[in-house]
C-alpha cells in the first residue's frame, strides 16, 4: 500500500487521514524504547513488621506518625504469597446465600460491629500462621462517616501500634440490614529460608 507524507512529514497508510491526533513517524512507532535507569538506594522504612521483615512503613515525615492512625505507604519487599481477605461485617464468616436474617443479628454499637468483623479477620490471619503485623492494607466501608474516629480506635484494640496502609469509604449501604461496617485486608506471608 502506498504511503503519502501528511502535512508534519510523517508517513499514512494507504488512504488514512489524521484527524485530532498527531502521528508518530511509522519508523518509531515499532521501536521499544530502551533507556538507563538509575540505581537509587531506598530509604529505610520507618518501621519494619516485627513477624516478617519484609514489610515497612512508609512515614515521608516521622516527626507527624503520632497524628497518623495509618501508613501513608506500605512497602512490601520481594513478597512471598499475598493473602487477600473477603470483607467482613459484623455476620458470622460462614452464612446461608441467599441470606437467612436471622443469621444477621447485628448490634446496634459501631464498636461491637467493628469488633465482630475484626474478629472475623483475626481468625482467617490465624488459620493461615499470620498476625495482624503481617497486614499490609486494610480497607473499611462505613455507613456514616461520623463513626470513622470510634472506628478507628477500635481498630487499634487489634493493630497496637501496627500501621498498615489504609482506606475508608463511605458506602450508602452494606449487604445485611443493619451492618454499618465492612473490612477488608491485603496480607503477606513471610518469606521463607
Amino acid at each position: 500500500m502506498a504511503q503519502r507524507p501528511d502535512r508534519s512529514g510523517n508517513r499514512l497508510h494507504g488512504g488514512s487521514t489524521a484527524v485530532g491526533c498527531e502521528l508518530l513517524p511509522a519508523a518509531r512507532v515499532f521501536q521499544p524504547a530502551f533507556r538507563k535507569v538509575a540505581i537509587v538506594t531506598r530509604p529505610a522504612p520507618y518501621r519494619t513488621s516485627p513477624t516478617n521483615a519484609g514489610i515497612g512503613e512508609i512515614h515521608t515525615d516521622p516527626s507527624r506518625v503520632a497524628d497518623m492512625p495509618y501508613a501513608p505507604a506500605i512497602r512490601v519487599e520481594a513478597p512471598g504469597d499475598l493473602l487477600f481477605i473477603s470483607g467482613a461485617t459484623p455476620s458470622p464468616l460462614y452464612h446461608k446465600h441467599p441470606h437467612d436474617w436471622s443469621e444477621h443479628d447485628h448490634p446496634n454499637d459501631i464498636r461491637e460491629q467493628t469488633r465482630r468483623a475484626m474478629r472475623t479477620i483475626q481468625s482467617i490471619l490465624e488459620h493461615e500462621g499470620l498476625t495482624w503485623t503481617d497486614v499490609v492494607k486494610i480497607t473499611k466501608f462505613l455507613t456514616d462517616m461520623r463513626e470513622i474516629e470510634v472506628m478507628t480506635a477500635t481498630l487499634k484494640e487489634f493493630l497496637g501500634d501496627w500501621s498498615p496502609a489504609s482506606t475508608t469509604i463511605c458506602v450508602n449501604q452494606l449487604s445485611t440490614p443493619g451492618a454499618r461496617i465492612e473490612i477488608e485486608v491485603m496480607a503477606v506471608y513471610p518469606k521463607q529460608g
